[in-house]
């Protein structure tokens, strides 16, 4: 129930069925309006014509599908805690029992040698001497 205006009472019905919606909302609207008649009878206000409780035309109903709801938030935060940790566990197994090697360090574990020399990663290297060379162009000539 909400007041748009202050003469005016609004009464809604969020939910699955539209025919329990309109059945209700036209219950609770005959309902107040008989308490209202009931209150101003008691207050001997019934005289005033401004007065009167009335229903503004008739129910009407409208349907649309609510996208977020209070009630669906701990739902919504378990599912999303739970696919968090399962993601998490699925990336550590794969990780885990990923036989590749990750350094020359175990390459020479597993073969039981000792590493005479590695190849350098061209692109790191690329990088610090394209960094090096804008460095250069800024800075003033002497």
């Amino acid at each position: 129930m909400t007041m748009p205006a202050e003469d005016i009472v609004r009464i809604t019905y969020h939910g699955k069925d539209q025919k329990i919606g309109q059945t209700l909302v036209g219950y609770y609207s005959q309902r107040l309006i008989r308490k209202a008649e009931e209150g101003l009878a008691r207050n001997k206000l019934r005289d005033s014509k401004s007065q009167v409780p009335y229903l503004m035309g008739g129910i009407e109903v409208e349907e649309h599908r609510a996208f977020w709801r209070p009630e669906r938030l701990l739902p919504f935060s378990l599912i999303c805690v739970v696919s968090l940790i399962g993601v998490m566990v699925f990336l550590g197994v794969l990780e885990w029992a990923d036989p590749s090697f990750k350094s020359e360090r175990q390459v020479a574990r597993y073969l039981g040698l000792p590493i005479i020399g590695t190849l350098p990663d061209l692109n790191k290297i690329s990088a610090a001497l394209d960094a090096e060379h804008s460095s250069q162009e800024g800075a003033p000539i002497e």
